[in-house]
């Protein structure tokens, strides 16, 4: 199926005239919001604020309006945008989110499998001294700035955000998120989680066998004082293993005596009720060695037949797509750029900017918009930094689709297999302040 950007642009502008026929839903007033005739009705305000990038807020507002000719005596000024979006709830945007990516059919399988990847990035966010739980105290030799954290859950073949879960500030709940995060999926079946260390715990591992999801996590080291250091396992070399436990509240006697048995803190496992109660689980353990002859540990359930430790080696490699998916939706798609400083303001414009990803990320990966060439040395894909801009344009109706496609095409950025990149040293940063954007 060869999806076209027209295609996909109708399946964006119908997501957006479904939220706008329910408006009253997502207003703070539903008996009088978005029911007047405005210079800016819902439908308008969406597109505007998917179109968003890191300008400042007077020049977003005439680059939307100056391209449409019958709209242009229409522009806004700042203050009516601001009072038309504080009438939205951030709600409404989360809602275009959902109703536009679950449109989108994963064409993209690996084994039959559709690969999901659980991870959260920080994002720092406007100064607020009104919004004490965003706020965040690195030194105490330093100001506190504001952030919150974005727990993803992200189709890395088909390269969009499933759904996420938001946490303010320093409150970062990372493990809540992901049982979240797959209580909420619309089809677990055949489904492969991918996440990082500190996913790992025998709450997360029940929660997803019982939603039937196969998942394949990296737990810490052995010698750390994760769940695997009370399994006295070999320090050194490769292996594969089923691991058999049973969980409880108590510590009783005949429960120390037998290894299976594992007490687990009261309030920490969702699936017992008294000390009388147990929990079998089973899960599988891979050892695999690395390139510089270190370890790494996998827990999975996926079964031994079909996915050998040389196999689950590639899969989990594949989990790095989400830490690029982060990067581009930070600064190509400028989630890193806001222009209101309530939580409210920067939650509207953090699930339209996931929204903006999906629409240019999914052209990008199904379009079929390269030529593909046979002398080349590498395959090539689509630049998302250089998509995102004719995107936006192409959405807004300033560009034709032909033109899309040309400028898609310029600069592919080549594939290059098994290549290794250092993950770089992030330090503390504060918010794009609005004195100093593009104007």
């Amino acid at each position: 199926m060869i999806l076209t950007p027209s295609l996909l642009k109708d399946k964006l502008n119908t997501a957006i005239s479904g939220v706008a026929a329910v408006g009253w839903l997502f207003s703070r007033d539903p008996y009088s919001d978005f029911t007047r005739e405005r210079k800016l009705p819902l439908n308008s305000l969406l597109h505007l604020l998917l179109k968003f990038s890191g300008k400042s807020l007077q020049s977003e507002l005439s680059a939307y309006y100056i391209p449409l000719k019958k709209e242009r005596w229409r522009i806004p000024t700042r203050s009516a945008f601001s009072q038309q979006r504080h009438k939205l709830l951030w709600e409404g945007c989360y809602s275009l989110f959902r109703a536009f990516t679950d449109s989108l059919p994963y064409l993209k399988l690996f084994d039959g499998y559709r690969l999901l990847a659980c991870d959260g990035s920080s994002v720092p966010i406007p100064r607020n001294e009104e919004e004490e739980e965003y706020s965040v105290i690195a030194r105490e030799d330093r100001k506190s700035y504001n952030q919150l954290h974005i727990n993803g859950l992200f189709d890395i073949l088909n390269r969009i955000y499933v759904d996420v879960d938001i946490d303010p500030g320093m409150h970062i709940k990372e493990r809540a998120a992901l049982i979240s995060l797959v209580s909420r999926l619309p089809d677990p079946t055949k489904v492969i989680l991918l996440a990082d260390r500190g996913y790992e715990g025998y709450n997360e591992l029940a929660h997803l066998i019982e939603n039937k999801i196969n998942y394949l996590i990296r737990a810490k080291d052995l010698d750390s004082n994760g769940f695997l250091h009370t399994l006295h396992l070999p320090s050194d070399g490769e292996l594969d293993i089923d691991v058999d436990k049973v969980l409880s509240f108590s510590a009783s006697k005949s429960h120390q005596k037998d290894d299976r048995f594992v007490k687990v803190s009261r309030g920490h496992f969702d699936f017992l009720k008294s000390s009388a109660d147990i929990y079998p689980i089973q899960f599988r353990l891979v050892r695999i060695q690395l390139a510089d002859g270190s370890y790494e540990s996998l827990v999975t359930n996926l079964p031994r037949d079909k996915f050998p430790p040389k196999k689950l080696k590639k899969l989990y490699h594949l989990r790095w797509g989400i830490e690029n998916a982060y990067r581009d939706l930070k600064y190509p798609v400028d989630l890193l750029h806001f222009h209101g400083k309530s939580a409210q303001s920067v939650l509207q414009e953090i699930f339209c900017s996931l929204t903006m990803f999906n629409y240019c990320a999914y052209l990008c990966v199904h379009a079929d918009i390269l030529r593909v060439h046979k002398h080349t040395k590498y395959r090539y894909k689509v630049n998302f930094a250089n998509a995102v801009g004719p995107c936006r344009a192409y959405l807004h109706g300033s560009i034709s689709e032909m033109e899309l496609l040309d400028r898609l095409r310029l600069a592919p950025t080549p594939i290059r297999p098994d290549r290794h990149v250092p993950r770089p040293r992030i330090e503390e940063q504060s918010s794009r302040e609005f004195n100093y954007r593009v104007s």
